[in-house]
């Protein structure tokens, strides 16, 4: 291995805020545990949407990439297959004659595997022989999805013999620990961070956002009255702010003008991850819609209750064996269980903060286990 290791990554680095949050956390374990030495040069992976369309995966780019010692994609949500115009079905569209073009070894970080937009079978057979090849040609590909479910659902599609195959390791969002900022929010254990989303209403809502709406603000009234808390809204991406600016709307007066705080949304290249993610300390819990809220906090040891919207962020629960600590967004009585809910993580705070601790300890072991398989690899 060379004294610098340059590394084309290629990824999601202009999404949400939790993606910079997971580079971050895996690029910190990657320097750990393999080599400390490292050059990354990023691609932004939408340049490769077909919605974008500003780059390609064709011969310039195997030019480009074998000016590399090591090709990573991701990790993130890149093995979707619900892409009819891509050859693999994913918005990772490189064919097997591009591949054959790189003569440097390419690996596959922590990708999620989804189901959740719908799937065709000429697109399950398409991502079956992406798969196959690339399993086929151990020595040049690794491959490896993410801790949230994504090894169980390709077992619903795929059979052992290529599932057995693939590593699951965890999201790198775990490992990212946040520098220290001054924040103007109150270092006291009154706040409670909520991350909110509405991209993808109608998985998210059904036909029942009003009704979340009016849910949620009635929890949040409730908690300021009755147990004096403070509440912080923590945006991850643009269209957060909407539903924040919803749900403000029908909290009480009173309350949002002495008890309500947004926090900045900070597009700014790994500085919005530090500053965001660190404040998240102030809080006394971390009441999450999106996958990175829940996954940083956990590994921060902040207590969570996972908001969950989207099937994928249940089961990232359910892989660390605390599905109990979860509410349906759809859920007609979400307040009542949220209520609940909320109760038990504030009255067995220390508790929770232990059990993540010791999540955190598998987690790190799992890793580096697999760090030592990427180094013997390379």
């Amino acid at each position: 291995m060379k004294s610098i290791m340059k590394i084309l990554h290629i990824a999601s680095f202009s999404g949400n805020i939790g993606d910079e949050a997971n580079h971050l956390g895996f690029r910190k374990k990657f320097k750990e545990n393999i080599c400390d030495d490292v050059e990354f040069h990023e691609i932004e992976i939408r340049h490769f949407y077909q919605s974008w369309g500003l780059e390609h995966f064709d011969d310039n780019f195997a030019i480009e990439a074998n000016k590399y010692d090591l090709i990573i994609f991701g990790g993130g949500n890149f093995f979707e297959i619900c892409w009819d115009y891509s050859s693999n079905a994913t918005t990772i569209d490189i064919t097997t004659k591009i591949l054959e073009k790189i003569h440097v070894p390419i690996l596959f970080n922590a990708l999620g595997f989804d189901d959740g937009k719908g799937v065709c079978e000429d697109n399950v057979t398409k991502f079956g022989d992406f798969l196959n090849y690339l399993l086929e040609h151990p020595s040049k590909y690794l491959l490896s999805v993410r801790n949230d479910g994504s090894k169980k659902l390709l077992t619903k599609y795929y059979e052992s013999k290529i599932v057995t195959q693939i590593h699951k390791v965890p999201d790198g969002g775990f490992f990212f620990k946040p520098d220290s900022n001054f924040h103007p929010i109150p270092n006291t254990k009154n706040n409670v961070g909520i991350c909110l989303a509405c991209d993808m209403d109608s998985i998210r809502f059904g036909n029942g956002y009003d009704r979340f709406l009016q849910q949620m603000s009635e929890f949040i009234n409730g908690i300021i009255k009755h147990d004096d808390k403070s509440v912080v809204f923590y945006p991850h991406i643009y269209s957060d702010i909407k539903i924040i600016s919803d749900v403000l709307a029908l909290i009480k007066d009173i309350h949002r003008r002495n008890n309500v705080v947004v926090a900045p949304l900070l597009n700014t290249k790994n500085f919005g991850a530090h500053y965001l993610f660190e404040s998240y300390k102030k809080c006394e819990l971390i009441i999450g819609m999106r996958f990175h809220s829940n996954v940083c906090a956990i590994g921060n040891t902040i207590p969570t209750i996972g908001l969950t919207s989207y099937h994928k962020h249940g089961m990232l629960y359910e892989e660390l064996g605390m599905i109990e600590r979860t509410v349906q967004s759809i859920d007609a009585n979400l307040l009542d269980k949220i209520n609940v809910l909320y109760k038990n993580t504030v009255d067995n705070s220390l508790d929770i903060r232990k059990q993540y601790e010791d999540i955190l300890v598998n987690l790190n072991n799992e890793i580096d286990s697999f760090h030592n398989r990427i180094k013997s690899w390379l």
